[in-house]
């Protein structure tokens, strides 16, 4: 292999990382928008992988649930809830991955103790290769505002 073959794969191969380097940050940039574009919505949303686990969220969640992101990230919804609305909770993460989506209305006493009173949504989420990832929770109030009426 010569030399000048030598240096123009060199110079490919510093191009393509640099390429590599440079995705990688616009991924970042965009998980940070969209992540403060979520944190900045009083509407409560998090989202669970699969098996149930909570994998991110929103501050209004941290908030409504008195804990940070770190501390509900891997948590079910029974290390959250005791009653029987751990079943509901339970029940329209499964329609929503079976059907696409499920809305339900509810009232429930958030581990901060607080009684809430919210329309839920819920959706399957699914990858770029239109594998199903687990299920997103988008909870808010009937009220005008729109924001949780927490008691």
């Amino acid at each position: 292999m010569s030399f000048e073959t030598l240096r123009s794969l060199a110079t490919d191969i510093a191009e393509t990382e640099r390429r590599i380097r440079q995705a990688e940050l616009d991924k970042d940039e965009i998980i940070n928008l969209m992540q403060q574009m979520l944190d900045h919505s009083p509407k409560v949303i998090f989202w669970k992988d699969t098996s149930g686990k909570i994998i991110g969220c929103n501050a209004a969640c941290e908030q409504l649930m008195g804990m940070s992101k770190k501390e509900l990230i891997g948590k079910i919804i029974t290390d959250l809830f005791s009653d029987y609305k751990v079943d509901i909770f339970e029940v329209a993460d499964k329609l929503a991955l079976r059907d696409g989506e499920y809305q339900y209305d509810i009232s429930f006493r958030a581990p901060t103790g607080k009684t809430v009173e919210a329309r839920v949504n819920v959706w399957r989420s699914i990858n770029l290769a239109g594998d199903t990832t687990g299920v997103i929770i988008f909870a808010y109030s009937l009220t005008p505002s729109g924001e949780l009426s927490c008691q």
